[in-house]
């Protein structure tokens, strides 16, 4: 069973054992790859095992071959009640900080994940203060934005403002990983449990035309700018996907 698991995921998910992780590290360097790494286990229930979660996490982060790492809040963070979103954001953001000040001394890319509905405005406000910490202007910090939330579509705004204040500081820009979809069959069965609304758009086609939107927004042509206001990656299986966001931003002037 373990063979035929590694057979099926080996080319996404590496063994976190040093050796093994050293030699498959190495490989791809080798090869030119840059890895972008994120930890992963069970669901993070508790305190205990949040504090364990973040020490991979910032073991990661320490590595000489590892130039970026992905986490999510609730990696890091035990879980609160859905009314207690003050105190998730504030334990979230004395959590972090350590995090993203280890990653700006190491030069480490730091990616903020939005796996599901309820995790987007908690991420974005995290993240939000975690980069208004002192000595944190130069780190290279993003975030996940999955099309597949109606609410992704004005968070490229937000962040599209937030990151221009900080560029205007001396800082650094803001990136976004821009995704198609969170955990939508969780959404739908959530939903579907607990009668309410779904949190994500409908259908596959639906996703498709927001993500589209969101790449037109994120790549908006700023001629008298110095510096953009936002970084983007372009995270899709997707050929026309791929393509027409490397048009869009040569028409634009944005390929850099």
């Amino acid at each position: 069973a373990r063979r035929a698991f590694r057979r099926m995921v080996g080319h996404l998910v590496l063994d976190a054992a040093p050796a093994r992780l050293d030699k498959r590290l190495a490989e791809l360097r080798a090869a030119g790859v840059e890895v972008d790494l994120a930890v992963l286990g069970e669901a993070v229930l508790g305190e205990e095992a949040a504090a364990d979660r973040l020490e991979r996490v910032r073991e990661l982060i320490a590595r000489p071959d590892v130039s970026a790492v992905s986490l999510a809040i609730a990696d890091v963070v035990a879980p609160r009640g859905p009314w207690a979103v003050d105190d998730l954001v504030e334990a979230a953001v004395e959590r972090l900080a350590p995090v993203y000040e280890l990653a700006a001394d190491l030069a480490t890319r730091l990616t903020l994940q939005v796996h599901e509905h309820r995790d987007l405005a908690v991420a974005i406000e995290v993240l939000d203060r975690v980069l208004d910490r002192p000595g944190l202007a130069g780190v290279d910090a993003g975030i996940t934005l999955p099309a597949s939330l109606p609410e992704s579509i004005a968070a490229v705004g937000l962040l599209r403002e937030r990151s221009a204040r900080r560029v205007a500081e001396g800082g650094t820009s803001i990136r976004i990983r821009l995704v198609k979809g969170a955990n939508v069959p969780l959404e739908r069965v959530e939903a579907e449990l607990r009668g309410w609304p779904l949190a994500t758009w409908d259908g596959r086609v639906e996703t498709d035309a927001a993500f589209i939107r969101c790449l037109d927004l994120a790549l908006a042509a700023e001629p008298d700018a110095e510096a953009p206001a936002l970084r983007l990656g372009v995270a899709s299986h997707n050929l026309f996907d791929l393509a027409l966001a490397t048009l869009l931003a040569r028409r634009r002037g944005l390929a850099d």
